[in-house]
């Protein structure tokens, strides 16, 4: 039997997971926390997911790409906000960028952009974790550079990983076949349209798919879409190629880059809060982390090479 989106299956899951008195109630635990900085993060990361199965349940009832668009950029700004004084926490996981991506708001993909840290953690006397070809930061780095277009890193990189692969030297997680990521971005660094399509279309067939869609991260998507074909193939399209992926995991419709007019929560405090507000807080993992805090695009940039030299680790 072919494995496909199962979108009746899953709407009630996603309903009752979004329904208006979740959010009212979360949004009353926000207010009730808001001074806390030790606990405002609960209820926003309870909000951010109620608005994350909202917006797939949107897709399901409605196909309003607008409004679906809309609320990914409110679970984006929830997420956001939940890490004011938790910099670089939330796992290392590019799902992180997931909702970004559908939303296709500037601000919100550029700070995720730069929202580095996650991937920086380092155990004392050893190379960071992003440095180690066999770990799941080291890839996630990769896309955070696939994301900024930082080409030649990301071909360096992944040649080395697919190298040591290839020689036998290290292995990576069983059945999550993370060997087509690291060519699909070889691919994209190349401009190798044909070699960009194949491997995002590996990661939709069978087994493959099931595992990598029942990542940790995906656990509302998992039925609805391909987290990893969707992010793959929109990431191609922000470098301007607009791939051929022919599967019910990837919608076609949510693939072109096309910003909203205007993006509103609805939401008074999250409305009010900036994107590029500095941290509130270093950790203790990472002790200059207000310093690197995501900047406006507008504003100058030190090159990703340089940023990584500045992090200062708590361990």
């Amino acid at each position: 039997m072919a494995y496909l989106p199962d979108y009746e299956g899953h709407l009630s899951h996603l309903l009752g997971h979004s329904s208006d008195e979740r959010i009212e109630r979360f949004i009353k635990g926000y207010h009730n926390l808001k001074h806390d900085p030790k606990r405002v993060h609960n209820p926003l990361a309870l909000l951010r997911n109620c608005f994350l199965a909202k917006s797939l349940a949107e897709w399901i009832q409605t196909s309003d790409l607008n409004e679906v668009k809309r609320l990914a950029f409110v679970t984006d700004k929830c997420d956001r906000m939940k890490l004011q004084y938790r910099a670089g926490t939330g796992g290392f996981g590019f799902h992180r960028v997931y909702s970004a991506l559908l939303s296709d708001n500037p601000e919100s993909l550029h700070w995720r952009k730069w929202d580095l840290l996650p991937v920086m953690w380092q155990s004392k006397g050893r190379a960071p974790d992003f440095m180690q070809p066999q770990k799941g930061e080291y890839h996630a780095f990769n896309c955070h550079l696939a994301l900024m277009g930082e080409f030649e890193w990301l071909k360096e990189r992944s040649e080395t990983v697919l190298k040591l692969l290839e020689d036998g030297q290290i292995k990576l997680q069983p059945g999550k076949s993370y060997k087509f990521d690291h060519q699909y971005f070889v691919a994209l660094a190349d401009g190798d349209r044909a070699g960009m399509e194949a491997n995002i279309n590996e990661l939709l067939k069978g087994r493959t798919a099931y595992i990598r869609n029942n990542e940790d991260g995906f656990g509302y998507q998992h039925k609805v879409v391909s987290g990893w074909g969707f992010m793959l193939t929109k990431i191609a399209y922000i470098h301007g190629y607009e791939l051929n992926i022919d599967s019910p995991w990837v919608p076609k419709e949510w693939l072109p880059i096309k910003p909203l007019d205007h993006y509103e929560t609805g939401i008074d405090f999250i409305d009010e809060f900036d994107m590029f507000t500095p941290f509130g807080q270093n950790t203790d993992r990472f002790k200059n982390a207000i310093e690197l805090s995501p900047i406006a695009p507008d504003k100058p940039q030190i090159p990703i090479r340089e940023w990584v030299e500045r992090v200062e680790r708590g361990y």
